[in-house]
């Protein structure tokens, strides 16, 4: 299932720690895909993480590069931030939706943003996003998780 242009800038770089930052942008510009034809369309509300840690800061690239998940949930409650500019990809695995941006995911539910409003990307049947999927569950035994916590420094 190719993935529809207009779906949204896809923020996958914070979240993809196994693939070079490089590689994203490339897959990302050659989509073509935009933040102007983004749809709010959710994150269903059984979504589980691929992992059951996360960094609490954004990697050195990508669209909130050096920020913390905690100054993203603060832009977001201020206003400076809103749902559209924070997309989650996420995949249906086994009928079970599963999400990729776990930092973009906690920063909104830190703003208190219902999943319901998230701008949600279903990139299920991508074999970019699907393989990077597979490397997270790969890496943590167990998954997918219901809940996440920050990993210690």
């Amino acid at each position: 299932m190719p993935v529809e242009p207009g779906l949204g800038n896809l923020c996958v770089v914070e979240c993809l720690a196994a693939a070079p930052v490089a590689a994203v942008n490339t897959v990302i510009s050659l989509m073509n895909l935009t933040s102007a034809d983004a749809a709010l369309s959710g994150v269903p509300a059984d979504a589980m993480y691929a992992q059951k840690t996360y960094n609490p800061m954004f990697s050195a690239e990508g669209t909130f590069a050096g920020q913390s998940v905690q100054d993203v949930a603060d832009a977001l409650i201020n206003g400076d931030l809103t749902a559209a500019d924070v997309p989650v990809n996420y995949i249906i695995r086994d009928g079970q939706p599963i999400i990729l941006n776990t930092r973009s995911a906690q920063a909104l539910d830190g703003a208190g943003i219902p999943m319901n409003s998230w701008n949600g990307i279903n990139v299920t049947g991508n074999s970019f996003f699907e393989s990077l999927l597979d490397g997270q569950l790969s890496r943590n035994p167990g998954a997918p998780f219901t809940t996440v916590r920050p990993s210690s420094p």
